[in-house]
């Protein structure tokens, strides 16, 4: 839930979703699943596909939650720099000679 309420705030905060929005988007804490269709977030199909297998890799290879490997694995699969300042999961990308954005970079 919390990471629900941090796009939230995010969406929020770059005018993709009003403050008024949040008790719709939050209607789990009434015991319902939170209305995702309000953020304006797009979804990779091949994920799903990816997580047992290469997400899982990356995840034992360099000592990552499963939640940061599928973060990079989908970063490295598209080819796109690898935005973040988690010191672990940019040692990660260093090693896999990904371009990476952020403090540092």
């Amino acid at each position: 839930m919390p990471r629900v309420a941090s796009s939230g705030v995010r969406s929020s905060r770059l005018g993709s979703l009003r403050r008024a929005t949040y008790p719709q988007l939050l209607h789990h804490s009434r015991g319902h699943d939170p209305d995702l269709s309000l953020l304006d977030i797009a979804t990779d199909p091949h994920t799903d596909g990816y997580a047992w297998e290469g997400t899982l890799q990356l995840a034992d290879r360099f000592g990552l939650t499963v939640y940061d490997a599928a973060y990079l694995e989908l970063a490295r699969r598209r080819a796109l720099p690898l935005a973040t300042l988690d010191e672990a999961l940019r040692a990660a990308g260093t090693a896999l000679g990904m371009p990476l954005l952020g403090d540092g970079a």
